[in-house]
């Protein structure tokens, strides 16, 4: 029995000095709930600032990009219509895997299939496939298209 007391004692003494260790060492629950809602006020702004810089990065993005692009863009149209016409397309299909080597080095592949999917769509070139069935730069592969000169990509041309 004297044993077993002793045994409790020395529990119960280990069980309060964990107490005391826990109330200094560790935040009661109004201060954890405290330090969430101090924390969740520097996300909240946090995120407000960088949905303003996101929105300002993307307008100076967008608006260089507007500034930028217009210009190649309708440079490299330019360089196909007088590529085109230079190389009397205006009463035969061409095939863009000619027109690409004839660009080299002026012109990446995918600027020349921008620029061929605009002018076609805008009515300047008419493009098929091999076959000689209608086609769009989307539709098909590149090597397996050909394109010529609409009238009125001729009269642009003229002009």
């Amino acid at each position: 029995m004297k044993e077993m007391r002793t045994e409790m004692k020395t529990e119960i003494r280990q069980m309060s000095d964990d107490v005391k260790d826990i109330k200094e060492n560790c935040i009661r629950r109004e201060e954890f709930v405290s330090h969430q809602l101090k924390l969740e006020n520097k996300l909240d702004r946090l995120m407000e600032f960088m949905m303003k810089q996101g929105r300002q990065l993307r307008w100076t993005k967008m608006n260089c990009a507007g500034r930028c692009r217009p210009a190649s863009f309708a440079a490299n149209n330019g360089t196909v219509m007088r590529t085109l016409a230079i190389a009397g397309c205006d009463f035969k299909f061409l095939k863009l895997k000619g027109l690409l080597l004839a660009l080299a080095g002026g012109m990446d592949r995918m600027a020349l299939c921008s620029s061929i999917n605009y002018l076609a769509d805008s009515g300047y070139l008419q493009v098929r496939i091999e076959d000689k069935a209608p086609s769009s730069v989307s539709d098909a592969e590149l090597e397996d298209l050909e394109v010529k000169l609409t009238p009125r990509g001729i009269q642009l041309g003229a002009a």
